[in-house]
Parts: structure tokens; sequence; C-alpha cells
């Protein structure tokens, strides 16, 4: 489903969303403002959505270099329930540095550490009647087909868009029973995997730290080589 017909038809009052904004604007602490940056401003604004964002350095550290660009929307009411929105210093497999931020909780103190990543699957489709769901699927798919060429706006398309959606998840729970994730031992994960990933954040926070050019060069090197020797 389109974001702009989620938030136009559910309406949601209790919304966080993270995303790789793919563009950059003073709003989200990037040192430059580019022509996607106003729009995607624009568009938050239009819908009562803010960002939630603090000054605490680049969501993104590729071989191009850094870049602001991963950010955190949420509704107007839900906003300042976020707390201590930071970039985390861990090393992961990505060039997009881990989002956290604290969540405040029906007002209380419990607090959540969250991760802008979370898992979008609703059904087990391995266990599931793919021989009903294809049969369902033929069956409507044709009429689908021709009320998508027959529409002449986009606003026809977004509430199909939306219909269609909707009869997808009620085919869905039909055909599958609900997913539910479960928490799984890896086997891999050694001891040493998990003292050279501390050895590579630490070198991580010292390369961000180091003010001297020649010696946050060295350390920028030896941080690379071990990054690269974590991550294979």
């Amino acid at each position: 489903m389109p974001i702009k017909t989620f938030l136009t038809s559910v309406k949601p009052l209790n919304l966080v969303w993270g995303l790789d904004a793919n563009c950059k604007h003073s709003t989200w602490y990037s040192p430059v403002t580019d022509t996607r940056g106003r729009t995607l401003v624009d568009f938050l604004t239009s819908h009562g959505l803010l960002t939630a964002n603090e000054k605490d350095g680049p969501s993104y550290s590729g071989p191009t270099g850094v870049s602001w660009i991963d950010i955190t929307v949420a509704t107007i009411n839900f906003a300042h329930k976020i707390q201590n929105w930071r970039v985390s210093e861990e090393c992961t497999e990505s060039d997009h540095n881990l989002i956290l931020f604290n969540l405040s909780i029906h007002g209380t103190n419990r607090n959540l550490n969250v991760i802008d990543s979370v898992s979008t699957r609703k059904y087990a489709t391995q266990v599931g009647n793919w021989n009903r769901f294809n049969q369902k699927i033929q069956q409507i798919g044709k009429q689908w087909t021709e009320l998508v060429n027959s529409t002449t706006s986009k606003e026809q398309l977004d509430k199909l868009v939306t219909e269609i959606w909707d009869k997808l998840k009620q085919i869905s729970k039909m055909c599958f029973p609900t997913f539910k994730p479960k928490t799984i031992f890896v086997q891999w994960w050694t001891p040493k995997l998990n003292a050279l990933r501390k050895q590579v954040n630490a070198l991580k926070r010292r390369v961000k730290r180091c003010k001297n050019s020649d010696l946050k060069e060295i350390t920028n090197t030896r941080f690379k080589a071990l990054k690269h020797i974590y991550r294979v």
C-alpha cells in the first residue's frame, strides 16, 4: 500500500516510521539540503508528521562518504514519546548505522530500546494452503487487472490499491496461519566473533573522536581492515 494512501485512509494516531529517505534536509540535521529533501518535508508537514532525529552524527557511512539520510518519523501526538534518539556506533553488515531510541509507553517509566527495522511478515507461508490461495487470486486477478486499466486518476488508483490490499489480507488470512517469530540460537556466533566486534566498535569510536588528522587516517585504515575481517 502506498504510504500516502495508508496515511489518508487509515489516519494513524500512534505511528513511528523509520525510513531510508535517500535525501537531505536540515530538518534532520543534514549539513546540506536538496530538492528531494524539500519535497519530503512538504509531504511530512501536509500529513502532520514530525521527524524525531537528533543532532548525533551521520546515519550512513559508506565508501562514498557519510550522509544524513535515515530518519525516524512520528505522528504529532506520538513524537513526544520518542526519547534519546541516537545513532549507534556498533558495527553492522550495512553501511547504514543502527538507529536507537527510547520509547515511553503509556506514560510509565518503561522504555524500549528500538531499532528502526522490524519484520513485516504476517503469515507463515511455508505451511499454508497455496493451492487455495492461487485459486482465489486467479478468480479475482482478471477483475483487478481490468479495474486498474480502467482508472483515470491517481485518486482512483490509490483507492483501488487499498481495496486490493484489503482483499489480499482477507485471502491470506484464510489460506495461511499467522506467523509467530521465535527466538533462534545462532550457533555460528562465537566468543572470538564477539571480541572482534568489540574491537571494531572501539576503533570506530576512536576514528570518530580523533582530532589529529594523521593519526585519524592511520586509525581509520586499521578500522576498515578489521571491519573487513569481521564481515567476512
